[in-house]
């Protein structure tokens, strides 16, 4: 499938081309269908599936694999007044970090 775009009354729009077989046996193409209508269909589609689940989401962010939400009143290291060391691994790619005698 090949994807050409054409412009008609100052707007690009797409046009899906199937030419497989022109391509391989001189043929025309078998298949044109106009992008814009398929576009919007499938977007209004995606968009239609999605939004659901998106709002489910927002309302359970940690719902769907059994997890707790960070607690506030966990005690966070705080790490303004120890020194860390930082050391390079894998020659840079990722860091690894300790705490500096």
């Amino acid at each position: 499938m090949t994807l050409r775009y054409h412009t008609r009354g100052g707007k690009e729009l797409p046009t899906y081309v199937c030419q497989r077989d022109g391509i391989a046996n001189g043929h025309a193409p078998c298949t044109l269908i106009p992008g814009h209508t398929l576009d919007e269909r499938i977007s209004g589609f995606l968009i239609s599936q999605l939004t659901p689940l998106a709002e489910a989401a927002g309302r359970r962010p940690y719902g769907s694999r059994q997890l707790r939400p960070p607690r506030p009143d966990y005690p966070v290291a705080d790490l303004s007044r120890e020194r860390i060391q930082r050391r390079p691994v894998l020659g840079g790619l990722i860091r690894e970090y300790e705490r500096a005698a």
